[in-house]
């Protein structure tokens, strides 16, 4: 039987643009619009970012998903401890491969939840999404406190954006700020995948914080 060889997370270094406070403790009371910028990051990868927001709280996340499946997410944290987390997934990929029920609707049992969406093709119906994921949240009396979106490389490309797609994203974080995030849902993540280049653009005047991971893999020492 050949064994097949896997990468193991050696390390993970964040870059931020605060460098007054150590990141766990900006973590400790962060809200608002973050911007998370990774090169490759698994889905436990992610969760433990997640996990180091306010650790002493009760966060229920509603995790937008435009390029991980809801099976792969749960079979990937089904030995995974998500502490004082709960996370609702509204998986808009496995529609793209799959019939699925896109009636289905959270019910707020469990720890880990899926439902289905066809994927948003811009900007405008991502928002709609994300306010329909809140909503059916809401319906079964849970107010999500974090809204995670995986990720906006799907819509744009920072390292070369056209102006017409810069202005549409700069538009969508001001109006997600303005129409999403309040008192009952404080924090909103915006993940960005940035192996297609260097960013050119960062929405420094549009997000409340920049942290950037990156994230070191190595294949272990093969022990005979």
């Amino acid at each position: 039987m050949i064994e097949m060889e896997t990468e193991e997370t050696v390390g993970i270094n964040y870059w931020r643009n605060i460098t007054n406070k150590e990141l766990d403790k900006i973590l400790e009371e962060a809200r608002g619009l973050i911007f998370l910028i990774y090169n490759t990051a698994e889905i436990n990868d992610i969760i433990g970012f997640l996990k180091r927001f306010r650790p002493k709280e009760d966060i229920d996340i509603l995790y937008i998903s435009l390029v991980r499946s809801y099976y792969h997410i749960k079979m990937t944290l089904e030995e995974e401890n998500l502490e004082r987390k709960r996370l609702f997934i509204l998986d808009c990929v496995t529609s793209m491969i799959t019939d699925v029920d896109e009636e289905s609707t959270f019910t707020g049992g469990k720890n880990i939840e899926g439902i289905f969406r066809k994927p948003p093709s811009d900007f405008d119906k991502l928002k709609g999404t994300i306010e329909e994921g809140l909503s059916l949240l809401k319906s079964v009396g849970i107010s999500a406190d974090m809204i995670v979106v995986d990720s906006i490389s799907q819509f744009i490309n920072l390292s070369f954006p056209t102006e017409h797609q810069i202005k549409n994203f700069y538009r969508f974080l001001d109006e997600s700020k303005k129409d999403i995030l309040g008192i009952m849902h404080d924090t909103m993540v915006i993940l960005y995948n940035d192996r297609v280049g260097r960013l050119r653009y960062l929405p420094k005047l549009h997000a409340d914080h920049i942290i950037r991971m990156d994230v070191i893999k190595e294949e272990p020492e093969w022990r005979g």
